[in-house]
């Protein structure tokens, strides 16, 4: 099995899922029938990059199309969150004047929100998703619904930015996206991917996350792999960023269940949420010692 990301066959099968308990997990969890994208399999394998780390879903068709994303929007799944983490560690390394280009720039929530920031940046947007667009466009931001490998050759090295959010996960040629990412970028520019920490908590153990596994992610990414993208491409690693732990009653809890402790104990109920924030106020500081979801990293081209 080549890995996506560097073409070797160094890689190894990690675990294989019941490819009919993963559609069932989507259509109890989320109303969503994935079985087209299940024709004719009955496994989901994952294997592991052993040159770079990176963990990658097979069969490669499993990617989600822009019709599968259109039913999660519909779903009672929040799909584009407001201004997040990530977005804010991103803004403190474009400068006034940038030229910046959004890969994935959804309704265009950080394009917009970077405006105020950082008054003077011109803002572009890549966007598949129709409603998204549509969004983003009404926001009066100028955004591309065209796929980024035909965006790079004809706007080749013409930005300064190149940012991608919670999208390098979905895909499934993780090489030729981000060839055609760092190609936007001019030399000296940067390069910035934030995506789900690989191995969080909320994952350590539970390897039927849903929407941890097709459709949905094909690729799992942590500070190995995400370090290891400067062997394969122009890029020097500048920094990388973990969100601490924002949550730290649910945090214990999660922990607690692994090792066999107070399983369904935690619930939703408005004395429980008053008691988690009272909680979570007195133990702020030591919530930063925790890894919690989401990792961004930044790159120089060089």
């Amino acid at each position: 099995m080549k890995s996506p990301l560097t073409h070797t066959e160094n890689t190894k099968l990690v675990r294989s899922y019941d490819a009919n308990v993963v559609a069932g997990l989507y259509k109890k969890g989320l109303s969503v029938d994935i079985s087209p994208f299940l024709k004719n399999i009955d496994k989901v394998e994952l294997y592991e990059c052993q040159d770079s780390g990176y963990r990658f879903y097979y069969p490669f068709t499993l990617e989600g199309t822009p019709a599968f994303y259109e039913t999660l929007i519909h779903s009672n799944f929040t799909y584009y969150p407001g201004w997040k983490w990530e977005n804010n560690i991103a803004s403190k390394y474009i400068e006034p004047g940038n030229k910046l280009i959004d890969v994935g720039c959804g309704d265009g929530t950080f394009l917009d929100m970077l405006e105020k920031l950082k008054p003077g940046v011109r803002r572009f947007g890549i966007e598949f998703n129709a409603e998204a667009t549509r969004q983003a466009t009404a926001k009066g931001l100028h955004v591309f619904n065209e796929p980024v490998q035909l965006i790079a050759l004809k706007q080749k090295e013409e930005y300064d930015v190149a940012t991608t959010f919670q999208v390098l996960e979905h895909i499934a040629d993780v090489s030729g996206f981000l060839k055609a990412k760092v190609n936007l970028v001019k030399k000296g520019g940067l390069v910035i991917i934030g995506v789900p920490n690989n191995n969080p908590y909320l994952y350590k153990k539970d390897k039927y996350h849903v929407l941890n596994l097709p459709p949905h992610h094909m690729g799992l990414w942590g500070k190995r792999s995400l370090s290891s993208l400067q062997d394969y491409f122009p890029l020097k690693l500048e920094s990388i960023h973990i969100q601490p732990v924002d949550d730290l009653f649910y945090y214990s809890f999660v922990q607690a269940s692994m090792a066999g402790l107070y399983a369904g104990m935690y619930n939703r109920s408005k004395l429980f949420r008053a008691t988690g924030r009272l909680f979570n106020k007195i133990t702020r500081p030591l919530a930063k010692a925790f890894k919690g979801r989401n990792i961004v990293a930044v790159y120089r081209k060089t």
